[in-house]
């Protein structure tokens, strides 16, 4: 499922073209994120982890290294890694993204290259206390068990090493999607975390996606000539996303939170 976000076609390309400003800068187009992100959520990530690298005591275990667990093509983890001065380890489940991921750092050098992996958040494969800090962008959500894979985050971190994430809320079960807690604060103290920031940001990340479904659904004629029923499939999230059809909006019934937690010793 999550290998066919990576596929470069001409639908792809006719809805990069209906996106907002805030998706549509460079900056955020060059990372292909399939997250939600925009200029700001960059920067305020970037200083999150910064003030976290800045405060851990020198490594034994050589450079510090940023974990993108859901790393996708990896661009996101490497903006940020350069501009942290760090190096890069980025996780994702899709072979598509680990694969496009690899030939995108082909030609650095063995040192500077970021290392990628296909892995489960349960079962990341890497050594105990490794990892100084951890970034997943529309990710850790998503695990099957967000206990187990907190516990799993929990033994490769460092002592005070910061997870930055984001995360869907709800209090009630949206149909048809994951299921999503409606807390996280709770199941990250349970796994050893303290939680530092818990930051609704519904309320832009509601202006920009009801601006981005507005105009998929607003073009729907001219993609179903163009793309037939490939186009079915995103239409229909935009449905969903703004409540057409009798169903719930989406947006309105789910919440979205910026969170950093630090591991405890």
């Amino acid at each position: 499922m999550f290998d066919s976000l990576y596929r470069e076609s001409p639908l792809r390309a006719a809805l990069m073209r209906l996106l907002p400003e805030a998706l549509a800068a460079e900056e955020i187009v060059s990372t292909a994120s399939t997250g939600f992100l925009t200029a700001e959520v960059l920067a305020r990530f970037e200083l999150w982890l910064g003030m976290s690298l800045g405060l851990l005591p020198p490594s034994t275990l050589g450079p510090a290294r940023l974990l993108d667990l859901g790393c996708g093509v990896g661009r996101v983890g490497r903006r940020l890694a350069a501009a942290l001065g760090v190096r890069l380890v980025g996780l994702d489940c899709s072979n598509a993204a680990i694969t496009e991921a690899r030939v995108g750092v082909a030609h650095l050098m063995d040192h500077e290259r970021p290392q990628f992996h296909v892995a489960d958040f349960s079962s990341t494969g890497l050594p105990e206390a490794s990892v100084s800090a951890a970034l997943s962008l529309d990710a850790l959500y998503l695990a099957p068990d967000p206990l187990v894979a907190l516990a799993e985050l929990h033994r490769i971190m460092v002592p005070s090493g910061t997870l930055v994430m984001t995360a869907y809320v709800s209090e009630n079960q949206y149909a048809g999607t994951t299921n999503l807690l409606g807390d996280w604060r709770p199941i990250l103290s349970s796994a050893g975390f303290s939680v530092d920031r818990y930051d609704n940001q519904s309320a832009i990340w509601r202006d920009v996606m009801r601006s981005k479904h507005e105009r998929r659904w607003a073009a729907r004629a001219t993609l179903r000539s163009e793309f037939g029923w490939h186009a079915e499939a995103e239409l229909s999230v935009s449905a969903a996303m703004l409540g057409i059809g009798g169903r719930p909006s989406f947006l309105t019934q789910v919440e979205r939170f910026e969170i950093s937690a630090h591991r405890r010793p």
